[in-house]
């Protein structure tokens, strides 16, 4: 089994690896980079999970479905206007899904 936590904090592979940093996996028109390591939770070589491409299409069929299910966004005040959360880690009362 692959150390994916070793390898996605590799000083020596990505400058500043203790930081939050998601653009590290984009090129400069915003795509995602072709890169072995992004894909490492599902094992290399001979060892790598036969499942990859069922548990791949079954998220974006799963997140695509939720999206055109629902209406995402945040609740509206007695008077119509949007509820700002701020920097929050979890929604107030009042976030509607």
């Amino acid at each position: 089994m692959t150390n994916a936590w070793a390898i996605l904090h590799d000083a020596g592979r990505y400058a500043e690896p203790y930081e939050f940093r998601p653009e590290r996996f984009l090129n400069s028109e915003g795509n995602i980079i072709d890169d072995p390591v992004i894909g490492s939770a599902f094992g290399n070589g001979r060892r790598a999970c036969p499942g990859r491409s069922l548990a791949e299409a079954s998220l974006f069929i799963q997140i695509a479905s939720i999206l055109a299910s629902f209406k995402l966004g945040l609740a509206k005040d007695v008077n119509g206007k949007d509820i700002d959360i701020g920097h929050a880690t979890s929604p107030r009362d009042g976030f509607l899904l």
